[in-house]
């Protein structure tokens, strides 16, 4: 009789396996498959977050002073509040472009500025936004973010924070790393 239970359960710990690998991957910040929703249309899924389905994972607003990279044209826009991106690496990179602005015109803006301005407190629980990243990114609030956007792993994991923070998810590792090159 006990040689039937251990027949039994040694398949489903094989399948078990796979999905205890995934759950410990996910858990230290690594992506995998499963957060690459480059198959679907743009504008298309409405069961996935707006950021996600507009290819702008940074949720940035509609703005006809911005010239964007990639950008759907607004005619095709389907959303008419949020930019809509061609691919999610374009969107990656509007907001790496965004926050690059922000420190090229004020060097000495440290976390707290930079956030009250990308998501400001009348859109946006700013404090609650602004403790997340802090703690994410591993760095003080008042430290000036140009003495560390340069380190690509620090701004990786910036725009990796700003991103589940809108979104409630990640996206592909390698849209980010995408985005961040094409700056």
């Amino acid at each position: 009789m006990k040689k039937v239970k251990w027949i039994l359960l040694i398949p489903f710990s094989l399948l078990a396996l796979p999905i205890v690998n995934l759950i410990k991957k996910r858990g230290k910040g690594e992506t995998s498959n499963l957060d690459d929703y480059s198959m679907y249309e743009v504008g298309s899924n409405k069961d996935l977050p707006r950021g996600i389905r507009n290819n702008n994972p940074g949720n940035i607003r509609i703005n006809p002073a911005n010239n964007w990279q990639g950008v759907i044209p607004r005619h095709l826009n389907t959303d008419g509040a949020f930019e809509q991106f061609s691919e999610m690496a374009w969107g990656v990179r509007a907001i790496a472009v965004l926050l690059r602005g922000y420190i090229r015109r004020n060097p000495s803006m440290d976390l707290r500025a930079m956030i009250h301005k990308y998501a400001p407190m009348n859109e946006n629980d700013s404090e609650t936004y602004l403790k997340t990243v802090a703690k994410d990114v591993g760095q003080p609030i008042d430290r000036p973010v140009k003495e560390y956007f340069d380190d690509m792993l620090a701004q990786r994991q910036l725009l990796r924070s700003i991103i589940k923070y809108e979104n409630g998810r990640l996206i592909a590792e390698k849209d980010i790393a995408k985005g961040i090159d094409l700056v």
